[in-house]
């Protein structure tokens, strides 16, 4: 399933400033928000007001990374689907900053999209010096790690200047492990918020989520991000989606979690709010687990690019 399909776990390590307490306990939204934007001054060669119609968009990784068109070769239906492809990364920031010195990210790159890791490097080197938040709290990129396991190696040190090989693949096939047939019982516990626009819109409470319903936002992100940046075909899983239905849910511990963020293209602050907390399953989910795992790593719901729709996964018998 997927043979293609791989995405690469990084662990950051910033080192604020001494004015840091001046920042938002929540800095998903600003830290993408602020990469996203230095990331355009800084590899842009135009300097043309938007991407659409620029003569180099399929070669610079500004639009591909952060708006990601549709490739023109895509099929009829797709191409009316999606205007945009999915984000190939995803930023995980701390829930809550209570001003450390220093700061743990994530980012998770998908397929051909970590061909752009030094130019993240790059840029988050460029974007410390300018600043973050309303008082550009300065930082600085202390070290980049596998982020894949809890003793990866580090491939970055600033004092070296130099990117180094090391970060394996992460793949569905590596997520499949020999003790997932007799496991029967799972919980997602969502720690950002999970925002799932559907039955006419977001889902406040969480009362129509059944198993079926998250494993076809998981399948579903995974097939079209397999399909844009991993050179997958177009085959989208019927036969997993029904037999999701099989699994029920034992138990909802979900409340609404608000946040707000604020766009700088739109000029007006923009709603994140989502479901936090955990929510049980049981049945045959053996078939399930790899893609449960992966979802760990890429999230699901809308706004996964800022951090939203990541949990834990915890399995038993």
């Amino acid at each position: 399933m997927f043979p293609q399909f791989a995405v690469y776990c990084l662990q950051l390590v910033l080192e604020l400033g001494e004015s840091r307490h001046a920042l938002p306990g929540y800095l998903g939204s600003t830290i993408r928000g602020v990469v996203g934007g230095s990331f355009r001054d800084l590899v842009c060669v135009t300097r043309a007001p938007t991407c659409e119609g620029c003569l180099l968009i399929d070669r610079c990784p500004y639009p591909y990374l952060f708006e990601t068109p549709s490739p023109p070769h895509i099929p009829p239906p797709l191409q009316k689907r999606f205007r945009q492809a999915p984000r190939p990364y995803i930023l995980d920031v701390p829930r809550v900053y209570a001003g450390e010195p220093t700061l743990e990210l994530g980012l998770v790159l998908v397929g051909r999209a970590f061909d752009y890791l030094p130019y993240f490097i790059y840029v988050l080197n460029e974007t410390g010096r300018r600043g973050i938040g309303r008082a550009r709290i300065p930082f600085r990129l202390l070290a980049v790690a596998d982020g894949s396991s809890n003793d990866g190696p580090v491939i970055f040190r600033a004092e070296e200047g130099i990117v180094h090989n090391g970060v394996p693949a992460v793949t569905l096939e590596g997520l499949r492990h020999q003790g997932d047939m007799p496991l029967s019982q799972v919980a997602l516990e969502f720690l950002t918020p999970l925002r799932i626009k559907k039955y006419g819109g977001y889902q406040e409470g969480g009362e129509r989520i059944e198993f079926a319903t998250l494993l076809d936002l998981l399948l579903g992100r995974i097939e079209t991000l397999a399909f844009f940046h991993c050179g997958e075909s177009w085959v989208p899983d019927v036969a997993l989606r029904q037999a999701a239905r099989s699994v029920r849910v034992v138990s909802k511990n979900l409340s609404l979690q608000r946040l707000e963020r604020y766009s700088n293209r739109r000029q007006q602050k923009l709603p994140m709010h989502g479901l936090v907390g955990t929510i049980s399953f049981a049945g045959d989910l053996a078939p399930f687990l790899p893609l449960l795992r992966m979802g760990e790593y890429i999230h699901i719901g809308a706004g996964t690019a800022f951090g939203l729709g990541r949990y834990r996964l915890h399995c038993s018998l």
